[in-house]
């Protein structure tokens, strides 16, 4: 609610935030002011502008098995995730932290091998610069990579008609409390 506005008066409205996702994709942000006047709304202004996400100057890839996607493992096959990362920027990045979320109903826990703290509660490993002192500083340009292990089930019931071509899945994220001069955000992340 702004209030009234008087003839050939003007304001300026800012809106700030932050947006995550794939980068140099657009999306569409549609903006309209509005008034009611007897119970009737009327539409004062309204504009659409196009927005892109930037690339992140952390860039992050994952791999299993030495390739970027496996389209198919056998019941207790060891598969072997690395995250590689890198410093995109002319600035150093500190105290990073790396999450890994497992995500799939085949993936043995029991198995897992990593340096990395593991959270049962949402299967995910966290490198930080407690078990990992690499990700102290990252420096201009420089890149690194944490990496796990994890045994796909060998005896797997199905429960339902439908449980047949499961899915195993990680879900990587970077972050470093750090921020290049040039990017407007609270945090850096990929």
């Amino acid at each position: 609610d702004i209030g009234n506005l008087f003839r050939n008066s003007e304001g300026e409205i800012i809106v700030r935030g932050s947006i995550i996702g794939q980068p140099n994709v657009f999306f569409p942000l549609d903006v309209q002011i509005s008034t009611d006047i007897l119970g009737e709304r009327y539409v004062i202004s309204s504009r659409s502008v196009n927005l892109s996400v930037a690339a992140s100057p952390l860039n992050m890839a994952i791999s299993v098995n030495g390739d970027s996607v496996l389209s198919y493992v056998k019941t207790g096959n060891e598969l072997v995730y690395r995250i590689d990362y890198k410093n995109t920027t002319d600035v150093a990045l500190e105290n990073l932290l790396v999450k890994a979320q497992l995500v799939g109903d085949l993936y043995d826990f029991g198995t897992l091998k990593t340096n990395g703290f593991f959270s049962s509660l949402d299967n995910t490993i966290t490198w930080n610069v407690a078990n990992n002192p690499s990700l102290r500083i990252l420096r201009s340009n420089e890149g690194g990579s944490v990496q796990f292990s994890i045994i796909v089930k060998n005896d797997f019931i199905p429960k339902r008609l439908s449980d047949k071509n499961f899915t195993l899945k990680v879900r990587g994220e970077i972050e470093s409390p750090t921020v290049p001069f040039f990017v407007a955000a609270s945090k850096t992340v990929s």
